[in-house]
Parts: C-alpha cells; structure tokens; sequence
C-alpha cells in the first residue's frame, strides 16, 4: 500500500466526532480523527514499513504521524530522525506516541537524557517518559532521577508535571530498593497539580497507584486499565471463581432428581393395551366359515343317495320312486362336473357309471312291480 492509499484509508476513517475529542486533547489541525482502534488496524495491515513511515510523517496530517510511529522500524531510526521528529511535536498525545517508538530503538539512553534537559515542554516531557523505561538503567542512576524529579517537580511546565509524576511510578516498579525511594519522594513532593483542559483525564497518586500495579503482579485483582509495569493476573482470579461452581457441580447434580424414576411410573398411561386385544374381530371370522360347509353338504347329497339301492330290496318302498325323480335335479350338478372331465377322466367315469347306474336301478324296479302285480293278479284269479 503506498502513500496516497494509506492517506485515503486514513481520511475515509477520520470523523467529527474524533475530531472534536482530538480537539479536547491539544491536537492541532490537520487531522482525520481516526479511531485509535482503526489505527491499530492499519498497523498489523501495513506491518513494518520504515520509508512509509518517513512520508507519513512528513504530511503533516496528526493521523498520519500517529501512524507512522506505528509501523517505523526503531532499528533503522537515526538520532538524527527522532531528534527532527520530536522537534515536530506539538502536543502530548503525539509525544506520548513518539516516546513508544524512541524506548524501542537502540538511542534510547542518549536521547532520554538529553531531552530530560530540555527547556521545552514537549521534548522534556518525552523525555521523562523514555528514561524511566531503559532497559539497563541501574538502581543508583534511579535513585539520581529520583532526587532530580523532586527538587525539580513543582517548577516544571505542566505537562513535564505529568511527566516526571510518571516516572516516579515506573521507578518505583523497577525493584523494592527503588520502590522505598519512589514512595519517600512522593510524600515528600505531595500533590502534584496538573491542568488536563476539558478533558476527564487524572494525574495517577504515586503511592496508591505503585501499590495497585504491585498487588497486580501478585495476583492481586485484575486492572481496569493496563499501567506502566502493571500485569493482568486478572485470569487466575477467574479460574479461581470457576473451581468452586465446577465443584459445586456434583453436589447439585443429585443424581436422584434426575434418576426420577418414578416419573416412569406412569407408564400405566400406554395401558391403553385394549386397543390391540380387539379380539372380537377374530370372533367373526369363525362364524363365516362354518357358512361355506352347507356348500359342501350339496355337493354330499349324491352320496345318500346310494341308500336307495339298499331301500331297493324293501319291495313295499317304491314309494321312493318320487325321490329319484327329483334327482334331475341335482343332475345339473354333474353337468358342471361335465366340464372337469377332460381334465381328470378317471375321476369322471366313475360318476357317470353312477349315475347310469341310478338310471338304470328305477328300470329294474318297474319292472320287478309289474312282475308282482301280475303275480298278484294270477294269484287273485286262481282264488
């Protein structure tokens, strides 16, 4: 991304309201007011990008500054750079900026020191801001600073005020012998006055805010905003809270509440078992079939009829005669016992014998009466 995009990125990002609060703050036209939270963003898109950072700067813009403190690379930064660079500043918002970027980069010391001279109020109070973060300060060089911010304190211009406030809480966090030193000059430097404009912004008490950042680091409870060496231990606070609702857990979980079985019990309600045991459908069933048998009975009628043929010995029983009469009409049966026959012939011979046979029996008989009745005639005459 070059410079007119990240310019038109910034521009697009900026609103009124930013700028009224800007505003509040000591910032000076020209400026976006770009959010802090988009400025961020545009930090990790860009990365590190020292010739950017260079061009940015050299706009003018506030918001472009800002960044480009950001994404400079505190490796390739000549004192030459910064020193032209806090010479720029003209307020402390973009001097606090500045102070991030000059601890990270090698003229840490050099600068600091120098700067902490100045007459300035904006390069003195960058100063003071950078030399309590040197990595290799020593206890001795602290305990000289310390005695410098007293006696020089209260005649300083208001934001070195600030400034040198702040130094005597990152002294104080360095280790306990300069924490004792911190805590003795504050008694003794008291309130320190310190005019922030209209905005709700503090000067921090040095003693009370050495002893909050301490209990921080000893697991104390959690900031509500990060200090300069404070810690957040907050989290072993949390996993503390936790331990004891876990552990509650089991004893809430009375596994009897939800070992309800007696709601179970109501099962009785599926009882409604009568429904499938519908029995009397079967009992229906029975009563069709033993309808069907009468078919079979007709179909048994040919069969008595052999009965005659022992009936035909009883002389007096021609009387029957009537019976094989009725007999064509069961014969309509074998008619259709007629159609079978081409496809079991042995079966239907054997019925058409019989029925021949029948036939043939009330032959026989006619003529066995009309041999007895002219027997009985013959008899008659002769008597």
């Amino acid at each position: 991304m070059n410079l007119a995009e990240v310019l038109a990125r910034l521009a697009v990002a900026g609103t009124d309201q930013n700028r009224k609060v800007y505003a509040r703050h000591g910032v000076t036209p020209p400026l976006y007011g770009v959010s802090y939270a988009e400025q961020n963003r545009l930090t990790k898109e860009l990365g590190t990008d020292h010739e950017l950072a260079r061009a940015l700067w050299d706009t003018g813009n506030h918001d472009a500054r800002i960044l480009a403190t950001r994404i400079a690379d505190p490796a390739q930064t000549t004192p030459e750079q910064l020193q032209r660079w806090i010479d720029q500043v003209d307020n402390y918002v973009l001097g606090d900026a500045l102070a991030v970027l000059v601890v990270r980069s090698p003229h840490a010391r050099t600068l600091g020191e120098r700067w902490c001279a100045s007459s300035q109020e904006w390069i003195a109070s960058v100063g003071w801001t950078v030399l309590p973060q040197i990595a290799d300060l020593t206890e001795e060089e602290g305990s000289q600073r310390l005695a410098e911010i007293e006696a020089r304190l209260h005649a300083s211009a208001n934001r070195v005020r600030h400034a040198m406030n702040g130094a005597l809480i990152l002294l104080g966090l360095r280790s306990p012998k300069l924490e004792k030193a911190a805590l003795a000059s504050a008694r003794r430097i008291g309130k320190v006055e310190v005019d922030h404009g209209l905005t709700g912004c503090k000067t921090p008490d040095v003693a009370e805010y050495i002893a909050k950042t301490i209990a921080r680091r000893h697991g104390g409870a959690p900031p509500a905003t990060t200090g300069p060496g404070g810690k957040r231990p907050g989290p072993v606070k949390k996993a503390a809270a936790r331990k004891p609702k876990s552990s509650a857990k089991p004893k809430t979980s009375a596994k009897p509440k939800t070992s309800a079985k007696p709601k179970p019990k109501p099962k009785p309600k599926p009882s409604a078992k009568p429904k499938p045991s519908a029995k009397p459908k079967p009992k229906p069933k029975p009563k069709p079939k033993p309808s069907a048998k009468p078919k079979t009975n007709a179909n048994a009628k040919p069969k008595p009829s052999a009965k005659p043929k022992t009936s035909a010995n009883a002389k007096p029983k021609p009387s029957a005669k009537p019976k094989p009469s009725a007999k064509p009409k069961t014969s309509a049966k074998p008619k259709t016992n007629a159609n079978a026959k081409p496809k079991s012939n042995a079966k239907s011979k054997p019925k058409s014998n019989a029925k021949s046979k029948s036939k043939s029996k009330p032959n026989a008989k006619s003529k066995t009466t009309s041999a007895a009745g002219a027997a009985a005639r013959r008899r008659a005459g002769r008597r």
